[in-house]
């Protein structure tokens, strides 16, 4: 039986450890947040077998976008994970950083928003392609899978 999860980490390693107690034999499927390391700390074994839909790299992926991102995670705040959470922010950095650079020194909240707008498709590299426009401020368009096993995230399907 497979069954989805819909929810913040703490909570999703809860109902993991209370289905292994239980003896539960349901292969879980779960969004995005639930790749994030803490997930392992929380639920420990429980976690294993969970597949999870994924909106952001995972430090497991053989990219070199992600590894620069592992480095520089490991330089400026090593007791911070890899994961979820610390992508998505980079991705918004990134982003910012291409917008802020594009308007030049006048910056105004007018010229950022168009400058986000004009980035159109463009890769942050620790998330799926992103194509924004006037029009499209929606986050990504494709999604990768990945199962949590022995305590790392195995990669099912990349963007």
């Amino acid at each position: 039986m497979r069954r989805n999860l819909f929810n913040i980490v703490k909570h999703g390693a809860l109902l993991l450890k209370e289905a292994e107690e239980l003896g539960w034999e349901t292969q879980f499927m779960a969004m995005n947040t639930m790749g994030d390391p803490i997930l392992n700390d929380l639920a420990g074994s429980a976690a294993d077998g969970l597949i999870v839909n994924i909106m952001t790299a995972v430090d497991t992926m053989e990219d070199p976008h992600v590894q620069k991102a592992n480095e520089i995670l490991a330089k400026y705040v090593p007791n911070t994970a890899p994961g979820y959470y610390p992508y998505l922010g980079m991705a918004g950095a990134i982003a910012f950083h291409k917008a802020t650079e594009a308007v030049g020194p006048d910056l105004t909240r007018e010229k950022l928003i168009e400058a986000l707008e004009g980035l159109g498709n463009w890769e942050p590299g620790v998330m799926p392609p992103l194509e924004w426009g006037p029009d499209n401020h929606a986050g990504p368009s494709s999604f990768g899978y990945v199962q949590w096993q022995d305590g790392r995230l195995t990669i099912l399907e990349t963007w």
